[in-house]
């Protein structure tokens, strides 16, 4: 499997992301997997940063290909951004010898699929065809950067924490990651408070989201491990505890929270995001799988 982005602005592979029509992706694909990827949530997006991935242009600019990894996705409305890495040392490929290649790529030059800005996916292995360029699935295995941890869809939510996620999600995108810290902080915040509320739990005073954590832990029997290696999963959970108590101090020192004169750089700062967005993947499907969405 691979994805092959077709695009018809001069230059856009030399950038670090780029944006289309979300009605775009899963055209020239096969009905199966058009169906399949046309819905963009959290597992489809995860398959498909997973997927070698095609950059190319359209016929007229003959311009040559790259190859590299899509490493971010996010919705917009009608449209889909996306962040992407190429494969470091490559060979571009040029355009005409790419097209000698499309049937077994399955490009269907013959419908112009090469003339249309658009993302499609197909069932090829792209490194086996491509390996007459000198490229190798070793090439692709560790690309040069690491996707981030995906935005989570939360079924428990509020406007605070919607909004908190969406400003995060903006800020990561345009200023970096140390300008998106304090959001995803609040976000963490707002969520921990919405879901002991919905649980009926008291709250504690100056509610933080060390002492929200600890309630929840506690008194809520949905986040206390009885499955296979409770133990061991218990003992990760306690481990948490000491990432979500390390949180308020990150934020209120290092972040753009407050004007401190020192601030996380961009590896620390995604490590606090990836870290908060990972909790709340594992919060909100325990909620789910307990029946308190509601």
């Amino acid at each position: 499997m691979y994805n092959l982005i077709v695009t018809g602005a001069a230059g856009t592979w030399d950038q670090a992301q780029y944006s289309m029509e979300r009605s775009r992706v899963g055209e020239y694909t096969d009905d199966a997997l058009s169906a399949r990827y046309r819905v963009l949530d959290e597992r489809t997006i995860a398959e498909l940063m997973s997927f070698p991935t095609l950059f190319a242009y359209e016929k007229p600019l003959n311009a040559p290909a790259r190859v590299g990894r899509v490493t971010h996705i996010a919705t917009r409305g009608a449209g889909v951004r996306f962040k992407y890495v190429m494969l470091g040392g490559g060979p571009a490929i040029p355009a005409a010898q790419l097209l000698e290649q499309a049937q077994h790529l399955d490009i269907d030059d013959r419908a112009w699929e090469m003339n249309r800005t658009h993302w499609a996916v197909k069932d090829v292995d792209l490194m086996q065809v491509l390996g007459k360029f000198g490229l190798s699935p070793h090439d692709l295995a560790a690309p040069s950067q690491l996707g981030p941890v995906s935005q989570p869809s939360l079924s428990v939510t509020s406007v605070v924490v919607e909004r908190a996620l969406g400003d995060a999600e903006r800020l990561i995108e345009t200023q970096g990651p140390t300008s998106g810290v304090d959001r995803i902080h609040t976000a963490l915040h707002g969520y921990l408070i919405e879901i002991c509320q919905r649980a009926g739990l008291p709250l504690p005073t100056d509610p933080s989201i060390t002492k929200l954590w600890n309630l929840l832990r506690q008194k809520d029997p949905r986040f206390q491990p009885t499955g296979a290696r409770a133990t061991d999963i218990e003992r990760v959970l306690k481990a948490v505890a000491v990432i979500v108590d390390a949180l308020n101090p990150v934020r209120n020192k290092a972040s753009v929270a407050h004007p401190n004169p020192d601030l996380l750089s961009e590896p620390e700062a995604m490590l606090v995001i990836n870290c908060v967005r990972t909790l709340l993947h594992y919060l909100d499907s325990r909620a789910i799988r307990s029946g308190g969405s509601t």
